[in-house]
């Protein structure tokens, strides 16, 4: 008999750390170290797969008044500093492909996953944005920026690759002994990137950080059916989960072949438990109603054009400024938005939007969406709901795991371990204890060749 599966758990430690400050400005509290690290020792303690951080090198100045402005701690600093604060969660890191050099990719994140023993993932990402900041004149078009991660994956694992397994060795004085036969000289000259020698950091214990991946788009897709081990998805519901899974099969099947694993999927999560449903949705509606909701129009209208503010004008985005708040967006003007495969940032999420306004969501619920989930799945409800919900997508295949955002802060993260984690572990569906020390291990996924 096989063994059972198991539900993976990952969460947003940053976006916790606000509720566990004692700064009292609020932007050091999205900075505070030690709120980040109590959060991170939470999870930990709740044997949680890994804290997930994403990251965006994006700063817009041309709207940057705005409260939802992106203002991202390094992520991968991040993932560094909580190394050396934990012992056994896995520490997921998010990179860009489009700004960053391989080799110095490769090195930092192959020397914390030694550093950590193990426990790094890499979410390798193309950005939507920042190009000026980097010297770039324009974004390069989608299709290239992927064709520039292809090259860019390629040279970060055959750096890592180039060490062998049993490359370094110890004898009876424990001294380490490097056999150099073992080591391969990896050249690579690609239409965008090239390369020539070896990483000068040996294997970690999980051999080289999990390969994590973002995107949806028909490029992403093929990238992740390259590459990705898991993956962090965006579905607004279980149908959507489950098409994303089709084609994420379809994808695999058509870059490694019918017989490759699947990559482990996360749908994201904004979460909002309590004791009873009633006490939920009174948590969530006092949440709505903090909302700027003009300033989400705002930034919704470059959502569904996928552009920046100083593009607001261009031929990309929509108009909402007139729209009365409780009707849906009329139906000629989604038709007149340009085919989302045309436009240059973030396909996959204007896509989202789309069919969502195209269900006949209402502009203010559209900005609900937008504001408090990004498109990703939002669920309120008791203790015992949630867990059912996750159950419900874990046993339906719509998820092998979730990346968890408590819209509730501190409170909702404490009742969530004290309340649904035992439900899930009742269940059979959730660890009662680590079964090893290394990320790869938490997620059951092999040690590479």
């Amino acid at each position: 008999m096989g063994q059972q599966r198991t539900l993976h758990l990952a969460a947003h430690a940053v976006g916790l750390a606000p509720a566990f400050s004692q700064e009292s400005d609020p932007i050091r509290q999205k900075y505070d170290l030690a709120a980040i690290i109590e959060a991170t020792r939470l999870l930990e303690d709740a044997k949680f797969d890994a804290v997930f951080e994403a990251d965006a090198v994006i700063f817009d100045i041309d709207d940057a008044d705005s409260i939802y402005t992106n203002l991202h701690a390094d992520a991968t600093a991040v993932a560094a500093a909580l190394a050396a604060a934990t012992s056994k969660i896995g520490l997921v890191s998010t990179a860009t492909t489009t700004f960053n050099v391989p080799y110095a990719l490769a090195r930092q994140f192959q020397s914390i996953d030694q550093l950590s023993g193990g426990r790094l993932g890499w979410n390798a990402v193309t950005s939507f944005g920042g190009e000026k900041q980097f010297g770039f004149d324009e974004l390069p078009d989608q299709t290239i920026r992927y064709q520039r991660a292809v090259e860019f994956v390629d040279i970060v694992q055959g750096l890592w690759r180039g060490w062998h397994a049993d490359a370094v060795s110890t004898g009876s004085a424990k001294k380490p002994r490097i056999d150099s036969s073992k080591i391969d000289r990896f050249t690579y000259e690609g239409e965008f990137l090239r390369t020539d020698g070896a990483l000068g950091i040996p294997r970690s214990p999980q051999g080289w950080p999990v390969q994590w991946q973002a995107g949806a788009s028909a490029e992403g897709l093929r990238f992740a059916g390259r590459y990705a081990e898991a993956i962090f998805s965006a579905s607004p519901d279980l149908d959507h989960a489950l098409g994303f899974r089709n084609r994420l099969a379809a994808a695999v099947a058509e870059q490694r072949g019918s017989d490759a694993p699947a990559p482990l999927v996360f749908p994201g999560v904004h979460l909002i438990a309590a004791s009873t449903e009633v006490e939920a949705k009174e948590q969530g509606q006092a949440l709505i109603d903090a909302l700027d909701v003009e300033a989400g129009r705002r930034s919704l209208a470059l959502a569904f054009g996928a552009v920046v503010a100083a593009e607001r004008e261009g031929p990309t985005g929509i108009e909402l400024s007139d729209l009365d708040l409780d009707e849906p967006i009329p139906a000629e003007r989604l038709d007149a938005l340009p085919d989302s495969e045309s436009l240059r940032r973030r396909r996959s999420r204007s896509e989202l939007y789309r069919g969502l306004a195209r269900k006949g969501l209402t502009l203010r619920q559209l900005i609900i969406e937008h504001l408090q989930g990004h498109a990703h799945y939002r669920l309120t409800g008791s203790f015992e709901q949630v867990a059912d919900d996750l159950g419900l997508w874990f046993d339906e295949g719509g998820a092998d795991g979730f990346v968890l955002r408590f819209s509730n802060g501190a409170e909702g993260l404490h009742g969530f371990i004290e309340h649904v984690i035992p439900r899930l572990q009742d269940r059979g569906l959730f660890r009662r204890d680590y079964a090893g020390s290394t990320l790869r291990e938490h997620l059951g996924l092999p040690i590479p060749a």
